[in-house]
């Protein structure tokens, strides 16, 4: 009977460690996102913003958002880092991943004209493929939501 509780131990143990294991690499591809999206527009704010102005959802606000979206990205990946913030950090990271993929809807459906604000290898992306990788990213937070949860610290 020891030997079965041993074993059942070492098994909980292993799903624990597997839990950990697949919630850090998801913190770690939030984290790489919201950094290098989030230097990427600040160090190119002057286009970011131009892009952000050609939005006929939120040209008015154009100037608000280049700063605020990218400062707002730095930010969650600094939550993220940090075990006594992680959880607001995935939180954070599922709405504004939520957020950024309906815009891209709303934009693909709605709009007359769609310009790209992205920059680097994510502005290759066609807004189809962007559409998908950001609703997977929201799945990753999501995810990462119930793992943290579910993962006794």
């Amino acid at each position: 009977m020891k030997q079965a509780s041993v074993i059942t131990g070492s098994s909980s143990k292993k799903t624990i460690d597997l839990k950990n294991i697949i919630l850090e690499i998801i913190i770690a591809l939030l984290v790489i996102l919201w950094i290098y999206t989030g230097l990427l527009k600040l160090l190119d704010y002057d286009e970011t913003k131009f892009q952000m102005g050609r939005s006929p959802f939120i040209q008015h606000i154009a100037g608000l958002t280049a700063f605020a979206i990218p400062v707002f990205e730095l930010i969650i990946a600094g939550l993220l880092i940090f075990k006594t913030t992680r959880f607001i950090g995935l939180l954070a990271s599922f709405f504004l991943m939520v957020v950024f993929t309906g815009y891209i809807y709303a934009m693909l459906h709605y709009s007359y004209y769609v310009p790209c604000s992205c920059g680097g290898v994510l502005a290759a992306l066609s807004w189809e493929d962007h559409l998908i990788f950001n609703a997977l990213y929201s799945l990753l937070a999501l995810i990462g939501i119930f793992l943290h949860n579910g993962v006794k610290r």
